[in-house]
């Protein structure tokens, strides 16, 4: 492994076509190094969500709700815009699900994969083709106290470099925070204690 560069940020380490990105965040983020066979090596800012909600249904139900596709559509916020286009009728590992939203007028089509599956205590769906350079988004379930704690982690990364970091300050930090906001609002609303 190698020092490649050193910046205010952080550390970047070059190993085996991978880059290990460690950020203020203190969070180690593994990413394919983009345009390599062209001697392009590129530094990608990450950031990291992370939410709790306790939910007084059993873990089963929860998961059942967010096994579901068409509910994605249900806690996320109206201001989106958010329609699905493709969807299975059953989410496993490898499901695809395609969907369209607006951000701010600007219409976006949006996939996602489901890379890992293991019900009733979690999944995880990654961006293929979308809005960021990197969409990864941890859901865990596990019961407590009779009810259920979902735990949300998403890592993600803009395009753009400087740009990408100049609009996650000004605009989309904000705007995630408010998705699992309403997200949150919503699920508390549909599993009321």
């Amino acid at each position: 492994m190698q020092l490649r560069m050193k910046s205010a940020d952080g550390l970047i380490f070059h190993c085996a076509n991978m880059v290990l990105l460690f950020c203020q965040s203190s969070q180690l983020v593994s990413i394919p190094i983009l345009g390599q066979e062209h001697g392009v090596r590129r530094k990608m800012h990450t950031y990291v969500l992370q939410r709790e909600q306790w939910l007084t249904r059993p873990i089963e139900e929860v998961f059942e709700f967010f096994s579901r596709p068409e509910n994605l559509q249900v806690i996320t916020p109206p201001w989106l815009d958010f329609r699905m286009v493709a969807t299975p009728q059953t989410l496993q590992a490898g499901s695809l699900i395609r969907y369209r939203l607006r951000w701010h007028a600007l219409p976006i089509r949006w996939t996602t994969e489901i890379s890992e599956w293991n019900p009733p205590h979690g999944f995880v769906d990654r961006e293929v083709s979308g809005p960021y350079a990197l969409w990864n988004h941890e859901h865990s379930f596990s019961a407590y106290e009779g009810g259920t704690t979902m735990r949300d982690r998403v890592t993600y990364a803009l395009p753009f470099g400087i740009l990408g970091w100049i609009a996650h300050k000004i605009l989309v930090k904000r705007d995630v925070e408010r998705i699992f906001d309403y997200r949150s609002q919503t699920m508390q609303r549909l599993f009321p204690a």
